[in-house]
């Protein structure tokens, strides 16, 4: 089974990737874990492993911080809606998370809305590609969504201002400014605004 773990971050930043993921991989290996990945925000570390074994993985992770939560990844998320959930993942910097949510809306969605969506994806990834400290990928990434934002033509989605997040995109990318968190899809549930 895999799971995404959430540990508390001791500070820890992207820059630190290489360190921590080969620190994890050794803390779970011997118990026959596969450490997908391991990405930091500035909320929190997240594990992405696959293991039989959560309850002892769970118990090595807290040697690199507090687990907050753990999720199976695959299995129904429940009721509500899967935009809102991505949209409060994505600003919870639970990128991952927010990337899969929008997929599952992607797959069923035709002409622009699909172009749209596509666009939010990529928001995410790139902020994935962050969180494993790839500034570079970061910044490629995000000029793909914008570009898919503007190929969309929709200036508005279901209460987001398209239009404000890719004007927050087009100085992010003409500042090089890579800060997690830096991008949120919305700030307050009602109204909905952006930025």
């Amino acid at each position: 089974m895999r799971y995404l773990v959430g540990l508390s971050n001791r500070g820890s930043k992207p820059s630190d990737h290489d360190e921590l993921r080969s620190r994890v991989k050794s803390l779970i290996t011997h118990l026959g874990a596969q450490l997908i990945e391991v990405r930091i925000s500035d909320l929190r570390i997240e594990v992405d492993v696959r293991t039989d074994r959560i309850a002892e993985v769970l118990e090595r992770l807290e040697e690199v911080g507090e687990v907050l939560y753990h999720v199976a990844v695959g299995l129904a998320e429940g009721e509500g809606d899967p935009f809102e959930r991505a949209l409060e993942l994505f600003n919870d910097q639970r990128y991952w998370e927010a990337h899969e949510s929008l997929e599952a809306l992607w797959r069923r969605s035709k002409e622009n809305e699909r172009t749209l969506l596509n666009g939010l994806i990529l928001i995410a990834a790139a902020h994935v590609k962050l969180q494993v400290g790839d500034e570079a990928g970061y910044f490629r990434v995000l000029a793909r969504a914008l570009e898919k934002l503007e190929a969309s033509n929709m200036r508005e989605y279901r209460g987001l201002d398209i239009e404000s997040i890719a004007e927050k995109l087009r100085g992010t990318l003409a500042e090089r400014s890579a800060t997690l968190g830096s991008i949120k899809l919305i700030l307050e549930k009602s109204p909905r605004k952006t930025y």
